[in-house]
């Protein structure tokens, strides 16, 4: 099984956000372009697991924007109903986590690399594989 490519997708230009300089900048990961104040994410192919029940809900799917968080500008997270998306890029690695209200985290990705920008779900009780793909444009 080769690598999975991931579906092209149009990103639309956006504004310039505060420096995230792990991943963007001269010799960083991303290019010498400016951070921009929202990611778009692809999740796919994630699946029901063997501890899921009615309340969980459906696998997560789809694309979200990720606006900068304001916490941290490495860290890009979207509050979408009752799903908080988080990407993580930091010193220790980086991380794809979606925690649902009320079920907790329905899925989490990551390594100790920097600046990826593909994730791979832990097998996890309530939903099992499926991965994501962070896409960015060039900032304004």
């Amino acid at each position: 099984m080769g690598t999975r490519i991931p579906p092209p997708i149009v990103v639309p230009t956006t504004d310039a956000g505060p420096s995230c300089s792990l991943c963007w900048g001269s010799g960083k990961p991303f290019g010498d372009i400016d951070t921009p104040d929202e990611i778009v994410v692809t999740i796919s192919g994630v699946n029901k697991g063997p501890g899921w029940i009615t309340p969980d809900g459906e696998p997560i799917d789809g694309e979200f924007t990720l606006p900068q968080s304001g916490i941290n500008n490495c860290l890009f997270r979207l509050v979408d109903g009752d799903d908080i998306i988080t990407i993580f890029w930091e010193g220790v690695g980086s991380s794809c986590t979606v925690i649902r209200s009320g079920i907790g985290l329905i899925f989490s990705g990551g390594a100790p690399e920097q600046c990826l920008t593909e994730f791979f779900n832990a097998d996890l009780l309530n939903f099992v594989g499926g991965s994501a793909f962070v896409h960015f444009a060039e900032s304004e």
